[in-house]
C-alpha cells in the first residue's frame, strides 16, 4: 500500500506533464486554425480572382465580336462601294459568276459588254474562285468558262490577255487537258478552260472542254477603285 505521501508526490510530479501537454496541444490547434484560415482565406482570393479573369474575358470576346461585326460590316460596306451589284471583290478585283449558259466564245463577249473579261486565274485567286463556284454550282455538272484558250496553237494556252498560262498555277483535272477528239462527236477536240467539279470533292479543277459547250462563266473586272 502506498502511503499518501507517496501519492501525493507523483500527483504533485504529473500534474505540470499534464499542463505541458494540454498546453502543446492548444498550440498545435491554434496553428491548425491559424493555417486553415490562411488557406480559406487564399482560396476564396484564387477564386476572386479566376472570377475576374473569366469576366474579362467574357468583356473582351465581346469586345472582339463587337470589333469583328463592325469590321464586317465596314468590309460590306468597302465591297459595296468597289463593285457594281452583284460582283464579288477580292484583292482590288471585281468578279462576276454569270447564269448565262453560252460557249466559250460569246461568254467571252458577254463579260466584254459588261464592263470585263472572261477570268484570268493567279495563285491568290485559285482558292478565292474555287470557294465561290462550288457555293454557285447548282449540280455536280455545272462548270464556268474561264478566260483561257489554246484555240491559236494546240497545248499553247493563253489567257484572253494573251498571257501565257504559268506552270505554277496550273490546277487541271488529272489526266487534263487531254484534247478530247472523236469523230462525229466532237471533231474539233477541246480548246477551251472551263472550271468545276471533276469528283465529289473537288470544285475548283480546270477542264479542256470543246468551246461550243454551253456553261456558265466567271467574268472579272479591276475593281473601280483600283483603277
Amino acid at each position: 500500500m502506498y502511503s499518501k505521501s507517496h501519492a501525493g508526490s507523483c500527483l504533485h510530479c504529473a500534474c505540470p506533464a499534464f499542463v505541458a501537454l494540454c498546453l502543446i496541444l492548444l498550440g498545435a490547434v491554434a496553428v491548425l486554425t491559424v493555417l486553415y484560415i490562411s488557406h480559406d482565406l487564399k482560396l476564396k482570393e484564387r477564386l476572386e480572382l479566376q472570377d475576374q479573369l473569366s469576366k474579362n474575358q467574357t468583356e473582351h470576346g465581346q469586345h472582339d465580336l463587337s470589333r469583328n461585326s463592325a469590321d464586317s460590316r465596314r468590309n460590306c460596306f468597302q465591297r459595296e462601294l468597289s463593285c457594281p451589284k452583284k460582283w464579288e471583290y477580292h484583292g482590288g478585283k471585281c468578279y462576276f459568276f454569270s447564269e448565262n449558259r453560252l460557249n466559250w466564245t460569246r461568254s467571252r463577249d458577254h463579260c466584254i459588254s459588261i464592263g470585263g473579261h472572261l477570268a484570268i486565274k493567279s495563285i491568290e485567286e485559285q482558292e478565292f474562285m474555287g470557294r465561290l463556284v462550288q457555293s454557285k454550282m447548282m449540280t455536280d455538272n455545272d462548270r464556268f468558262w474561264i478566260g483561257l484558250t489554246d484555240e491559236q496553237v494546240e497545248t499553247q494556252w493563253l489567257w484572253v490577255d494573251n498571257t501565257p498560262l504559268d506552270e505554277m498555277i496550273r490546277h487541271w483535272l488529272e489526266k487534263e487537258p487531254d484534247n478530247w477528239t472523236v469523230i462525229l462527236i466532237n471533231p474539233t477536240g477541246e480548246d477551251c478552260a472551263s472550271m468545276g467539279k471533276g469528283y465529289p470533292t473537288d470544285s475548283d479543277n480546270w477542264h479542256d472542254e470543246n468551246c461550243a459547250t454551253l456553261h456558265k462563266s466567271v467574268c472579272e473586272s479591276i475593281s473601280p477603285n483600283n483603277g
